[in-house]
């Protein structure tokens, strides 16, 4: 168990640096964009991507868990892996070619449609590269992957930047992603050198083997990313493409901070779980570990919304600052139910997988529609919408993971009131030293902002320091031992 949690802790770290660059950098070009273009522009770019991301999780097919958690995986049975994968990306292309262009000349919008257009390309190339992705990653090799990923986003910075500095609005952010993932993809096939020498080979018995896994997963993946799209879904229908570039901005702060370790971790996640023969044990000691990592986030995050919006995006974005403290509130449960999916796929319960994000998807869009009915659509409502949404979601999935996997509810309860305490703990304290120790009227905003978040950060992280010290010394001698060794 020891060697499975420093397994973990360094694939993380490495994971983590990785990301770092790669959302640093494409939050900057945003933020670039965000200031210099219109709500409408950056509304329908903000339309193209969700329906690019959409076809990302719909054309994955769990090439990457299928690689991961295959236990006797050999150059005959990558070759046909590597086949199928070939087949989901053409695939892809001729979906946004086919089915996506001429389903948006229903709507009549020449710039949405000229956009999608554009990065037909994109999609391809992304959902191929997972089959590289797939192989480090079975490998625990995060090392390579979080460089591949610090030199790709470096060269996407430099592009979105550097375009965005020159005015080329939205095109910037498209530009920026061509260059990342063809980079990615060239990075991936050197790092795999010894794999890319695998010739594709058919074998329709494998085929259908990897399709029958597969579509479960993705069409899982595909409700999954739905259900957290829907709010974007609903807002553009009814509000239209300003109205969703409000909540993206909203929202662009919390994704990016949280993701950072969220996604990374989420591949890492599957790897420790296969590895681990309590995989329940482990979901629980690793929600609990990224929950205490996160919650100081999202309480800052809600306490200093308005603050944090003007300072990056501007005085126009005022708007957003709402979708910020709301969203920020609803995600003191999102490192507990973020790892769930790989649970059950680590579990070999795709199945399950695919029935429970369908009742969430269910759930969430019928409760989002009653609320919208309940607040006679106004669009002042959707912050608070989406923290009840969220939140509930998140529940519901906590409590199927208890049905369907056996999980203890005792501890599901006991985990969901942590989280909640801890929120509302560091709010107060938040409370305290903004009113009791650093309140001084000639004291600027970003001087508050600055001493409250180094206050708060300095002492919470050193009381959980100070509790899981047997820990970390624990694992420094076993690291040590090791390095001896």
């Amino acid at each position: 168990m020891g060697r499975n949690i420093m397994r973990l802790i360094n694939s993380s770290v490495w994971s983590i640096i990785g990301s770092l660059s790669e959302k640093i950098l494409t939050l900057l070009t945003y933020i670039i964009v965000a200031r210099s273009v219109l709500p409408n522009d950056l509304g329908l770019f903000v339309s193209v991507f969700i329906i690019i991301e959409l076809i990302i999780s719909l054309g994955g097919f769990g090439i990457i868990d299928i690689i991961v958690k295959t236990k006797d995986l050999d150059n005959k049975k990558l070759s046909k892996i590597k086949f199928f994968s070939l087949i989901l990306s053409i695939s892809v292309f001729l979906f946004i070619l086919i089915i996506i262009i001429p389903a948006l000349f229903l709507i009549d919008n020449q710039g949405l449609i000229f956009i999608t257009l554009a990065m037909s390309v994109y999609p391809a190339i992304f959902c191929y590269s997972s089959f590289y992705v797939g192989i480090l990653q079975r490998k625990f090799d995060y090392k390579k992957i979080a460089i591949r990923k610090t030199i790709s986003s470096l060269f996407y910075g430099i592009t979105g930047i550097t375009l965005a500095l020159s005015e080329f609005g939205i095109w910037s952010l498209v530009i920026g992603r061509y260059v990342l993932v063809f980079t990615d993809l060239y990075l991936l096939k050197k790092l795999n050198s010894d794999i890319d020498n695998v010739c594709v080979l058919w074998d329709k018995k494998e085929i259908v083997g990897l399709f029958s896994f597969g579509w479960k997963v993705s069409l899982a993946e595909l409700f999954t990313f739905t259900t957290g799209r829907v709010y974007e879904i609903v807002v553009v229908s009814f509000f239209g493409p300003a109205s969703i570039a409000i909540l993206d901005v909203g929202r662009k702060v919390l994704s990016n901070a949280s993701k950072l370790i969220l996604t990374p971790l989420s591949p890492v996640s599957l790897s420790y779980f296969a590895s681990s023969e309590e995989p329940l044990n482990s979901y629980n000691d690793l929600s609990k570990k990224i929950s205490i990592l996160l919650i100081p986030l999202y309480i800052l995050l809600f306490y200093f919304s308005d603050l944090i919006i003007q300072l990056i995006f501007g005085d126009k974005w005022s708007q957003s600052s709402d979708f910020l403290k709301y969203t920020a509130a609803a995600a003191i449960l999102q490192p507990m139910a973020w790892f769930v999916p790989k649970l059950y796929i680590n579990m070999d319960k795709a199945n399950i997988l695919l029935k429970v994000n369908i009742y969430n998807f269910i759930f969430v869009v019928s409760l989002t529609f009653i609320l919208i009915v309940i607040t006679n659509s106004e669009f002042s409502f959707m912050p608070l919408i989406m923290f009840i949404t969220i939140l509930s979601s998140s529940v519901l999935k906590l409590s199927q993971m208890c049905y369907y996997l056996n999980f203890p509810v005792k501890t599901l309860f006991a985990s969901i009131v942590r989280n909640i305490s801890l929120f509302l703990l560091l709010y107060l304290y938040l409370e305290v030293i903004n009113v009791h120790v650093i309140y001084v009227k000639q004291y600027s905003e970003i001087i508050r902002l600055f001493s409250s978040v180094t206050i708060l950060l300095l002492t919470y992280y050193s009381i959980v320091i100070y509790i899981n010290r047997d820990l970390l010394l624990v694992l420094s001698r076993k690291r040590h031992k090791r390095k001896e060794i």
